[in-house]
């Protein structure tokens, strides 16, 4: 039966005063933690952190004797977007985009924003035959995609080259990224809105 006294509510206020601002920085350190990892455009993880991420899988999978995959996509003819319907429709369709590439991956798949319009995949415990088969989805569904953009629709395709750690002794991902910006070039080279695996 005991009551509350004026001392008893003055300390719960000030103590529910401090745990809101400790809540409140908790939020802002994990939103400045996020912020410091993706692109803040597309919300994929950014160049820097695919690195590390990518050094970490390739590791593990060396140790393991696990497969590695790498996918690396470019939007074709991209310019034209931009110069057709102005910047702020080529970034709706950058954004489309990348939500296209992440509803066809696995959660343990790291997309991220190589450059400009170029996407790169690292695919963790798995082959070239797979990886192939998830590149090839992926360049269906974004052909198929269709971006609305002041009454009408924006749609683009791209081009795309797989490589994978499969057979190779590869110590620093940049050898696998390197070979799967070859077969990227070469599938821009022949015609473009392909897949080209390294090595042909």
């Amino acid at each position: 039966n005991r009551h509350f006294s004026q001392f008893d509510l003055t300390m719960m206020e000030s103590i529910g005063s401090q745990a809101g601002i400790a809540i409140q920085n908790a939020h802002l350190f994990a939103e400045v933690n996020q912020l410091a990892v993706t692109d803040p455009l597309t919300h994929l993880y950014n160049r820097r952190y695919f690195f590390n991420l990518a050094r970490v899988e390739l590791e593990r999978a060396r140790r393991y004797g696990h497969q590695l995959s790498i996918i690396m996509m470019d939007i074709d003819l991209f310019k034209r977007v931009n110069d057709t319907y102005g910047h702020l429709a080529g970034d709706e369709t950058l954004v489309s985009l990348a939500d296209c590439v992440r509803s066809n991956l696995r959660q343990v798949d790291l997309p991220a924003r190589y450059g400009g319009e170029e996407i790169v995949i690292l695919l963790p415990e798995t082959d070239l035959t797979s990886a192939t088969t998830t590149a090839e989805r992926l360049c269906q569904a974004i052909h198929d995609l269709r971006v609305p953009f002041n009454g009408d629709f924006i749609s683009v395709t791209v081009s795309v080259g797989v490589a994978s750690l499969q057979g190779q002794q590869i110590t620093d991902v940049s050898k696998i990224l390197d070979q799967a910006d070859q077969a990227l070039y070469i599938a821009k080279e022949n015609g473009r809105t392909r897949v080209v695996v390294y090595p042909q």
